[in-house]
């Protein structure tokens, strides 16, 4: 099994970008997000491998009603 070290390096990186220096912006933001992202049906629609990695980015930052910022937007979406 990988280090978690190692699997947490690129989105430590991505968010650390994305935050741009404003971390009491990006906690509140990323607070947003988290409280939508653990949802069971979301999670279920993430799974489903017809679902496109943009198609659960615009979901999650929809329903959390939380305007990102440009570099989170491109952060967060692959």
């Amino acid at each position: 099994m990988a280090e978690l070290a190692t699997i947490a390096r690129p989105y430590a990186e991505a968010l650390f970008n994305a935050s741009q220096g404003d971390l009491n912006g990006a906690a509140q933001w990323l607070d947003a997000l988290a409280s939508v992202a653990g949802n069971a049906q979301l999670l279920q629609y993430a799974g489903n491998p017809k679902v496109r990695d943009q198609q659960v980015f615009d979901l999650i930052s929809d329903v959390a009603r939380v305007q990102l910022p440009p570099r989170g937007r491109t952060s967060c979406a692959r």
